[in-house]
């Protein structure tokens, strides 16, 4: 059976929706798929973070240049390759493929995942997905609840969205966690995976965690993950000294491996406001950490077992978190993490019904 060729659309950052981008071709390139990448640079002096988790042998082009202009070189891009199907889960890029389908100027298969709740987004970026998403040949959902949100907000047909919730990179992982990394022994580590950013909701973690060290008297924090902007840095840095905890909060910047680090928490802490789906809570949970996470989506709470593998609270509430914090680091014996929906299936299958169709 001949491959079919299948072109990934995303930005050379190392964000969620970027690294699900990349899972999703391992998983298609097992099932037979020839996986070529393009990478979509506004800014020229942006890092390529990417880089280190994209597979060697693929073929990758990117492309630097405005936002306004991207979609010519998208279009050439397309016609010059001509792949059976595209893949974009960054809402941006999407409509800019989208609005060339809308044109006929592009007749391949197209399919799209949301990278976040829909009411999360712009109004301006609302407004061009409920033009043009119709004209995606499948859209992706990460959850029943934002699979809701994209029918109401984006006024699409039910039988246009599929429900996938994110797989994770299971080689990748076991690949990481080989790696050592010296943190300081005889503690009780909690750590936080993502960009220092306001949606993570960093401010009420730190805060959480100083009245988690008055119970906890040898506890650590890591915060795993780039700097946002100056002003929310500034505020970080605050409220780290307001509180007295700098001696015992660790922040550790970006690091292409996550994973020598997660393999030695005690305890995984989502702080989050809102998410789409947190692929780095999942990817605790299965290296058998017990998770204190805020009920940003429902989704938290339908794996997270309350005393079993986990402990979740309320959002912006730190003596709610230090209390599922206290509690997760007490736990033992964790259930062994499955994958119930089996997703990397699911994604195969997508992509079969959207090639076939």
């Amino acid at each position: 059976m001949a491959k079919r060729k299948l072109l990934l659309i995303t930005r050379p950052d190392c964000g969620g929706a970027e690294r699900m981008t990349l899972l999703y071709g391992k998983i298609l390139e097992k099932a037979n798929f020839e996986i070529e990448l393009l990478l979509l640079q506004i800014h020229k002096d942006a890092n390529n973070q990417l880089n280190a988790f994209i597979p060697s042998h693929w073929n990758v082009d990117i492309i630097v240049n405005r936002f306004r202009y991207l979609i010519v070189y998208i279009y050439q891009h397309l016609k010059r390759h001509n792949p059976d199907v595209v893949f974009c889960s960054t809402i941006g890029f999407s409509n800019l493929l989208l609005l060339l389908k809308f044109l006929r100027l592009f007749a391949g298969k197209v399919i799209i995942r949301d990278c976040n709740m829909p009411s999360k987004h712009t109004k301006k970026s609302i407004f061009f997905s409920r033009c043009l998403f119709r004209y995606a040949d499948i859209l992706i959902a990460q959850t029943d609840e934002m699979k809701a949100e994209m029918i109401g907000l984006y006024h699409l047909k039910e039988s246009k969205i599929r429900v996938i919730h994110n797989p994770i990179d299971k080689d990748l992982i076991l690949k990481g966690i080989k790696e050592n990394v010296e943190i300081q022994s005889k503690s009780t580590s909690f750590m936080a995976c993502g960009r220092l950013q306001p949606q993570k909701d960093i401010i009420t973690l730190i805060k959480a965690f100083h009245i988690v060290r008055n119970q906890i008297g040898n506890a650590k924090l890591y915060l795993i993950g780039r700097e946002g902007d100056t002003e929310y840095m500034n505020e970080i840095h605050s409220t780290i000294d307001s509180c007295g905890v700098k001696d015992c909060v660790f922040l550790v910047g970006f690091q292409d491996n996550p994973y020598k680090y997660l393999k030695q928490a005690d305890v995984f802490v989502l702080s989050s406001i809102y998410e789409g789906l947190p692929n780095v809570m999942l990817e605790a949970m299965y290296l058998g950490k017990p998770v204190a996470a805020t009920r940003s989506i429902p989704y938290i709470s339908q794996v997270i077992v309350e005393g079993e593998n986990g402990y979740t609270c309320p959002v912006q509430n730190e003596k709610s978190l230090a209390e599922c914090m206290i509690a997760a680091a007490n736990l033992k014996n964790l259930p062994a993490y499955r994958d119930l929906n089996q997703n990397d299936d699911l994604v195969i299958n997508v992509f079969h019904e959207v090639l076939n169709s």
